[in-house]
């Protein structure tokens, strides 16, 4: 009897002892996700704002190069 009793005992805390891993193991990955979420969120924000700053660049550089060909073009007649 004493020995079922230790080996209930000993499960028990066994099944303490996981769920308290387990519990961990979820408030990690939950943290990991929460990070994760955010690093995807600046991110999109990184690049929206690249967009808006750089659209504007590329176009007047885009401008400049055509108006450097239409005046190599006429040079060239």
């Amino acid at each position: 009897m004493d020995t079922a009793i230790a080996w209930v005992n000993e499960l028990q805390e066994r099944v303490k002892h996981e769920f308290n891993h387990s519990r961990e193991l979820f408030h990690k990955v939950s943290l990991i996700r929460a990070q994760t979420l955010f690093t995807v969120s600046l991110s999109l924000e990184v690049e929206e704002l690249y967009a808006d700053l750089l659209g504007p660049l590329v176009d007047r550089l885009n401008s400049i190069a055509d108006e450097m060909m239409n005046l190599s073009f006429m040079e060239k007649q």
